[in-house]
């Protein structure tokens, strides 16, 4: 528990440096094709419910499959999808198409980095587990708060089109490897 712990840690001690390094080099806003067309309403509070409710419905699944034994591999998944995410945010440093703040949980968590979505990085994933374990309810729970989310961070202008694609294939990836 410990070395999770340890882990988690470091993760997010990097997370902010890489947070710090892209503030600094103060990089372009941009839009795409889809953002550049859809309308922007802020879904800020309705995502962070949505973000939070997925994490609890996660750890519900867990318990209630009876896959206690599995949860250490989940949480390295998740962890290696958050290192992942500071390699890529840090590679590939873009301004957020949002300006706002971006509701409770913004205040406290790196913010800077674009790609993959963090946000959508908890649902897809944790579809892809329960699809892979053919537990078919909690999958398609997944699965609509996965696209709610998705077109939610669209229709705020909370992350480019690419961030939200980028991350189901590297949430598919990690679960499948």
């Amino acid at each position: 528990m410990l070395i999770w712990i340890l882990l988690v840690s470091i993760a997010n001690n990097i997370s902010f440096l890489a947070d710090s390094y892209i503030d600094k080099l103060n990089p372009p806003q941009t839009t795409d094709l889809l953002l550049g067309i859809l309308p922007k309403h802020d879904f800020s509070k309705v995502l962070e419910i949505l973000m939070i409710l997925t994490s609890i419905i996660f750890i519900f699944y867990i318990f209630k499959t009876n896959q206690l034994q599995k949860a250490p591999f989940y949480f390295f998944l998740f962890l290696s999808f958050a290192y992942i995410r500071i390699l890529f945010m840090t590679l590939t440093p873009l301004k957020s198409p949002f300006d706002g703040n971006f509701g409770i949980l913004y205040n406290y968590l790196p913010n800077s980095g674009m790609f993959p979505s963090g946000h959508l990085s908890v649902p897809i994933m944790s579809f892809f587990v329960a699809h892979y374990n053919k537990h078919k309810l909690y999958s398609s729970i997944f699965w609509i708060l996965s696209w709610s989310i998705g077109f939610l961070m669209l229709f705020s202008k909370g992350h480019y089109t690419i961030d939200l694609l980028g991350t189901f294939f590297i949430a598919y990836f990690l679960v499948n490897f």
